[in-house]
């Protein structure tokens, strides 16, 4: 799916004001927004609403296998630019492994839910959002001592395809970072993802002796943060949220020297 940083939200005026409604889950829960912002976002309602279909006609959309929660959600970024993912998703204390660990992956599983409504639903601004989302929910966590939980991860390769943006994403921030402090719990195709992604990023004539230090696992991931948000020009990526959060972490050059040692190993073992 195409990124799109910049979403232009219509100015409401006498000529769009018009109200449709989307029935959301089984039990078809009424949800009125306006038909302009609606279509600005997802091509989907935009071929509902304007199109030659009865929904367009009876101005009802139903969305009966979306959950309630994602769509409130995707309402609340629609009109004002901000998820409503609730406190529980963020640790008061980051140090609580147990506590920390339960909220950052009730976000990541929001956002995932997000992202799967941006893809079905041909809604590309939506799922730029969500990605800039993870990206920061990503450095708040490496901040603390939580980890990403196994079903979590395996929701991300299981739900998303190898095209998404957000699964790309996240092949190299758990390439670089190591979040699950191991390998063992990654599904088979992020283990070769995040080896393909080093692999690529470090090998070279000189051999597996002469590769950077660990430090340069970090800045592959800080320097490849805005390369699916879709920024107009040098200034808007200079001024991105997530970026400017990115230098971070001398927590996590414990995470990167074991993944360096990791990776060496291997392509020792490989080698000979």
């Amino acid at each position: 799916m195409e990124a799109v940083m910049n979403f232009q939200r219509p100015l409401f005026t006498l000529d769009n004001l018009e109200l449709v409604t989307v029935k959301v889950g089984k039990d078809a829960t009424p949800c009125v927004l306006h038909k302009a912002l609606l279509c600005a976002a997802s091509k989907f309602f935009e071929n509902a609403f304007n199109g030659n279909f009865k929904e367009a006609h009876e101005r009802e959309v139903k969305l009966e296998e979306v959950d309630f929660k994602t769509f409130a959600m995707f309402m609340n970024w629609l009109y004002y630019s901000t998820f409503s993912f609730g406190d529980e998703c963020f640790p008061k204390d980051v140090k609580n492994k147990a506590a920390s660990t339960l909220a950052f992956n009730k976000r990541f599983n929001y956002i995932l839910d997000l992202s799967v409504f941006a893809d079905r639903y041909d809604c590309p601004p939506l799922h730029t959002a969500a990605l800039c989302a993870w990206q920061e929910a990503e450095i708040s966590m490496l901040k603390s001592d939580a980890t990403i939980e196994t079903e979590t991860i395996h929701r991300v390769f299981n739900e998303l395809p190898n095209t998404s943006s957000l699964r790309q994403e996240f092949v190299k921030w758990a390439a670089t970072s190591l979040v699950n402090k191991g390998l063992d719990n990654y599904p088979a195709s992020c283990v070769v993802e995040m080896f393909k992604v080093l692999q690529e990023a470090f090998l070279d004539k000189k051999g597996v002796n002469d590769w950077p230090v660990y430090g340069r696992y970090r800045n592959l991931w800080v320097e490849s943060l805005c390369e699916h948000h879709g920024h107009v020009s040098e200034q808007e990526a200079a001024e991105c949220s997530v970026r400017k959060r990115a230098p971070y972490l001398g927590e996590t050059e414990r995470r990167l020297r074991a993944l360096d040692e990791v990776f060496r190993s291997t392509i020792r073992s490989n080698q000979g």
